[in-house]
C-alpha cells in the first residue's frame, strides 16, 4: 500500500515538473523574435552613477498586437557603501567593485553583459559650435580633428572627445555639440567594468540622459540644476537638447559669498541675453531631493516668472516601477540611460565619451554576441560529436578572446606608437595650415598693428592667431575695468567684428585671463600695404 501511495506522488511530481518546463517553453516562444535570433542581437542595460548609489535598468522591444513596442524588464537601485565619486572625478573605485559583480550577477540571469553608462554631469563639459550649412558631415569631422588643441581647454591627448549635430531647422547654418571628458576620469572606470566583466557600449552623462525620460520644453528653453555634495551645475536645454552647460564648485561659491539661487538668476540673465530673448528660460527643473535642493526650489518659486519643478517621466516610460516606490530622479535618469540601448546602432549619433567609437564598439558587441551564439550551437551538437564539440569550442573561445584583447589593444595603444602617431599627425597639420594660411594672407601683419591701436594699456594680448579671415587672441586683462575698455573699444572698431565677452570673464575683478575669436569685416584688409 505504502509502495502504492509513492509511486502516486512520484507521477505526480513529474507531472508537475512537466508542466513547468511546458510553462518555460510556452514563455519563451512568447517573446521569440526570429529576426533578433538571425541577426544575433542582445540587450543593452544602463548603468547610473551617482556619488552614494548606482541604478540599473533595462528595456526590451516586444511586439503588442502587432505594433512594436518596448517594456521596462528590471529596475534596482544599489547603495554604495561609501562616496565613489568626489570634486568631479572618481576617487574610491574599490567601493564600486563589489556593487559591479553584485549587478554583474543580476544581469546574468537576464543574459545582458553590456551597458551603457551615465555619469554625474560634473565630469564633463561640452560647447556649440556653428558651421554653414553647406559644409559635409566629414568636413565637420576633420575641421575638428584640425583645430582641437586650439580650441579644447586641455591637450587633445589629454581627454575623449565625441560630437554629435543639433537638430536645428535654420537653413543658413549646422550647430555641433562637442562634449569633453578627461582621459584619468574615464581609464580607471573601463578597468573596474572589466574587472567585473561588464562591456561599456557608450558613456555620457546624466543630462544626456535625462533628455530621453523627460519632456524639457515645448516653447522655450529650461534649465536642469543638478546639485552634488561638491558642484552645483546647470545645463540649459533648448527642446529636447541640452546646448549649455556651466558648473560651479560650491567652496569657490561659499568664498564669493554666493549662493546657488543667486548665480543661477546671473546664468538665466546671461543664456537671455546671448538668446535676445529675456523670456527664453521659462522652465526650471530642481534634479533630486533633500532638504538643500527643497529649500532652491521654495526660493525660485517665491522669485515668480518660471515653471519650477522636479523632473516628472514621460508616460509609459517607468512602467510599474513608479508604484514600488522607485519613481525617484535616479530611476527616471537610469530609464533614459536604457533607452539608448534600443537604439539601433546606424542610428546612434549621440555623443559617447570613450576611447572608442559607438559604432566600433556596437560591432564588436556584435561579433562576441556571434560567436557566443555559434559557441553554444556547436555545443548543443558536440554531444554527438565529442571531437568535433572540444575543437569548435577551443578555437572559438580563443577567437573570442583574441577579439576582446583587439578591442582593449585599440582602447589602449602603445605609449612610444601614440606619441610618434601624434608627432607624425601633428607635423602634417601644421605644414598644411601654413601653407593655407600663407597662400590667403600674404600681408596679415596688418593685423597685428590693427590689434596693437585696439587693445588699452591695461591688457596684454599673449597669443593671436589668423587662419582665413578668423582671428583668435589670448590674453590677461588686469582688471575688469580693462576688459570693458576692450569690449568697447571693439564694439567701435571698423575694422573687426565685436567678439563675445561671456558673463565668466567679470566675475573675476583682477587677472582676467580671456580668449577671444573675431573676424575683419572686409577681407581687403588683409591685402592693404
Amino acid at each position: 500500500m505504502n509502495t502504492k501511495i509513492r509511486l502516486q506522488q512520484i507521477v505526480k511530481k513529474l507531472a508537475g515538473v512537466g508542466r513547468s518546463w511546458r510553462a518555460r517553453i510556452r514563455e519563451r516562444a512568447q517573446h521569440f523574435d526570429l529576426k533578433n535570433f538571425f541577426l544575433h542581437r542582445k540587450r543593452i542595460a544602463g548603468l547610473v552613477i551617482f556619488e552614494d548609489a548606482a541604478y540599473v535598468a533595462l528595456y526590451d522591444e516586444e511586439q503588442i498586437s502587432g505594433i512594436a513596442g518596448k517594456r521596462l524588464l528590471f529596475l534596482d537601485r544599489y547603495t554604495l557603501p561609501i562616496r565613489v565619486f568626489e570634486g568631479g572625478s572618481f576617487k574610491n573605485l574599490s567601493a564600486l567593485e563589489p556593487v559591479l559583480k553584485q549587478i554583474r550577477q543580476c544581469l546574468k540571469n537576464l543574459r545582458v553583459d553590456s551597458l551603457v553608462i551615465s555619469l554625474p554631469p560634473a565630469v564633463s563639459q561640452f560647447f556649440v559650435f556653428e558651421f554653414p550649412a553647406s559644409v559635409s558631415v566629414e568636413e565637420i569631422r576633420q575641421a575638428i580633428a584640425f583645430n582641437a588643441d586650439s580650441f579644447l581647454p586641455l591637450p587633445a591627448g589629454a581627454i575623449y572627445y565625441d560630437w554629435e549635430e543639433i537638430p536645428n531647422h535654420a537653413a543658413a547654418k549646422r550647430e555641433i555639440l562637442l562634449g569633453l571628458v578627461k582621459r584619468g576620469v574615464i581609464d580607471p572606470l573601463l578597468e573596474a567594468f572589466k574587472g567585473a566583466s561588464l562591456a561599456a557600449i557608450a558613456v555620457e552623462t546624466h543630462d544626456f540622459s535625462l533628455t530621453r525620460s523627460v519632456r524639457m520644453s515645448d516653447d522655450g528653453g529650461a534649465i536642469a540644476v543638478f546639485d552634488s555634495a561638491d558642484d552645483t551645475c546647470f545645463v540649459v536645454y533648448e527642446k529636447q537638447n541640452p546646448i549649455f552647460k556651466f558648473s560651479r564648485s560650491k567652496k569657490l561659491l561659499a568664498a564669493e559669498g554666493l549662493a546657488p539661487k543667486d548665480l543661477l538668476l546671473q546664468f538665466i540673465a546671461f543664456v537671455n541675453a546671448r538668446k535676445k530673448n529675456p523670456k527664453f528660460i521659462n522652465t526650471i527643473f530642481v534634479v533630486g531631493g533633500g532638504a538643500e535642493n527643497e529649500r532652491l526650489k521654495n526660493e525660485l518659486k517665491m522669485l515668480g516668472g518660471f515653471r519650477v519643478e522636479a523632473p516628472q517621466p514621460i508616460d509609459g516610460t517607468l512602467g510599474e516601477a513608479g508604484s514600488e516606490g522607485l519613481g525617484d530622479v535616479g530611476s527616471i535618469i537610469a530609464v533614459g540611460c536604457a533607452l539608448r540601448g534600443l537604439i539601433e546602432r546606424k542610428h546612434d549619433a549621440r555623443i559617447s565619451l570613450m576611447p572608442l567609437g559607438t559604432e566600433e564598439l556596437y560591432e564588436r558587441h556584435r561579433l562576441i554576441s556571434y560567436l557566443k551564439f555559434v559557441q553554444r550551437l556547436t555545443v548543443g551538437f558536440g554531444s554527438f560529436f565529442v571531437i568535433v564539440f572540444v575543437a569548435a569550442f577551443f578555437i572559438l573561445s580563443a577567437f573570442e578572446i583574441r577579439q576582446e584583447d583587439a578591442g582593449q589593444r585599440s582602447l589602449t595603444l602603445p605609449p612610444d606608437a601614440l606619441l610618434y602617431q601624434n608627432a607624425a599627425r601633428q607635423f602634417n597639420e601644421d605644414a598644411s595650415a601654413a601653407e593655407r594660411i600663407m597662400a590667403r594672407s600674404r600681408r596679415w601683419w596688418n593685423v597685428y598693428g590693427a590689434i596693437e591701436t585696439l587693445v588699452p594699456s591695461g591688457v596684454v594680448i599673449q597669443s593671436v592667431e589668423v587662419f582665413e579671415g578668423n582671428i583668435t587672441i589670448g590674453g590677461v586683462a588686469r582688471k575688469r575695468d580693462d576688459l570693458f575698455a576692450l569690449r568697447d573699444r571693439f564694439r567701435a572698431s571698423t575694422v573687426f567684428s565685436s567678439p563675445d565677452f561671456p558673463f565668466t570673464f567679470f566675475i573675476t575683478a583682477d587677472n582676467i585671463p580671456f580668449r577671444l575669436s573675431f573676424t575683419i569685416k572686409d577681407d581687403a584688409f588683409f591685402f592693404v600695404d
